[in-house]
């Protein structure tokens, strides 16, 4: 319902994309920082047997930049939409591969070669790769820690791929928004 008030306000000359754009997704950050934080406050000692603030903070940021992705992408899915009503019938057929390929349910190195692009453009497998790691990886040598990750064909040193990952796919979808809000701002 935002959108077709922006475009009117944008044709009127009251504001650019970039400025307004830029201004939507920084709004959103606080949030996104703020609210895994608190959810990983609470949860983080009923799930971990050993507290370690610095496994506290990676798994933080993995949370963090997890949804600071999945924010970009619901931008652009909303973008493609346009209408809430079509939003809500496209984000469906968009999101479901993310989610069946992502490594939850389908070990990553079982995917199908043409569903991998949904892999490495999912931020549910760079967001649950980094869970995973954190949580059994780098502070561990214990062998069943490296077995558990072997497990779900994952390595115990891509947690730092991980979050170059979640950051690049947070900045690819928010450009691809941009890009597109502005060819259909200019064709409404």
């Amino acid at each position: 319902t935002e959108l077709p008030l922006f475009v009117r306000e944008y044709r009127s000359g009251a504001y650019g994309i970039v400025p307004w754009y830029i201004a939507k997704a920084l709004m959103e950050v606080p949030a996104c920082i703020v609210l895994p934080l608190i959810f990983n406050l609470v949860c983080y000692f009923m799930i971990f047997s050993d507290p370690v603030f610095e496994k506290f903070l990676y798994l933080w940021l993995v949370s963090a930049l997890s949804i600071l992705a999945s924010t970009s992408i619901a931008f652009f899915v909303s973008v493609i939409g346009w209408e809430p009503l079509n939003t809500l019938a496209i984000a469906p057929t968009i999101y479901a591969p993310y989610f069946l390929f992502c490594g939850m349910f389908l070990r990553i190195e079982d995917c199908p070669d043409y569903m991998k692009p949904f892999q490495y453009t999912s931020w549910l497998r760079w967001g649950y790769e980094g869970a995973i790691i954190t949580h059994f990886g780098p502070y561990g040598s214990d062998q069943d820690n490296k077995k558990i990750i072997e497990s779900f064909s994952m390595e115990k040193d891509n947690l730092w791929l991980d979050v170059v990952a979640l950051v690049a796919l947070t900045f690819f979808f928010h450009l691809q928004a941009s890009i597109l809000l502005w060819i259909r701002s200019r064709n409404k």
